[in-house]
C-alpha cells in the first residue's frame, strides 16, 4: 500500500543523442519586452526528444537570465529549429572548473509548439541524431518504474504461491 502513494514520473518520448556541432541559443529581450533583443549561446545539445532536450553549459550571468524561447542551431548550417517556447524542468551542476565557474546540465520541456516547429524538430532529429539514449537503469528498476508494474506485482503476489488453490 505504501507504493501506491509514490508518484512516478517517466518520460513518454524517446530521447536521441545529437552529434556534436549543435547548440542552443536563448532569445533574450530587453526590459518588459521592449528595446534590445539578443541571442545568447547556451551550449551544446546533449540529447533531444520531440518534447524537450538537455543542454550542457558553463554558468554565467547571461545564461542564468530568465527567458522563454530557444532555437537550435548547427555550427555549419545555421538555425534548424526556430524560437520554441520552453520551460525548465531541472537544472543541476555537473562539475566545477578550476576558475570557479560551474558546468551545468539543463533539461527543458517544449510548450505550445506550432506544427511548423514540430516539423523542424522532427527534421532536425532525423538529420542530426545518432541514435536513442541508452537506459542506464537496471532491469529491476525498469520493471518497477511504472505504476502498471506495481499493479502487476500486486496481482502476481496475490495469485502466486501455495495459496493459489483453495480447497
Amino acid at each position: 500500500m505504501e507504493n501506491q502513494s509514490l508518484v512516478i514520473r517517466r518520460r513518454k518520448w524517446k530521447r536521441f543523442i545529437v552529434r556534436s556541432g549543435s547548440i542552443v541559443l536563448l532569445h533574450q529581450t530587453g526590459f518588459w519586452g521592449l528595446g534590445w533583443a539578443k541571442n545568447v549561446e547556451l551550449g551544446p545539445v546533449l540529447n533531444v526528444s520531440l518534447r524537450g532536450l538537455m543542454v550542457q553549459y558553463i554558468d554565467s550571468k547571461d545564461r542564468r537570465r530568465k527567458c522563454d524561447e530557444l532555437s537550435i542551431s548547427i555550427l555549419t548550417g545555421g538555425i534548424q529549429v526556430e524560437k520554441i517556447r520552453f520551460e525548465t524542468v531541472v537544472d543541476f551542476e555537473v562539475a566545477i572548473l578550476p576558475d570557479g565557474r560551474s558546468i551545468r546540465n539543463r533539461s527543458v520541456r517544449f510548450v505550445k509548439m506550432t506544427p511548423y516547429q514540430a516539423f523542424q524538430l522532427e527534421t532536425f532529429i532525423s538529420a542530426y541524431a545518432t541514435g536513442p539514449v541508452q537506459d542506464r537503469r537496471s532491469d529491476m528498476e525498469r520493471r518497477e518504474a511504472t505504476a502498471d508494474a506495481l499493479d502487476r506485482k500486486e496481482r502476481s503476489d496475490h495469485r502466486g504461491g501455495v495459496d493459489r488453490r483453495k480447497e
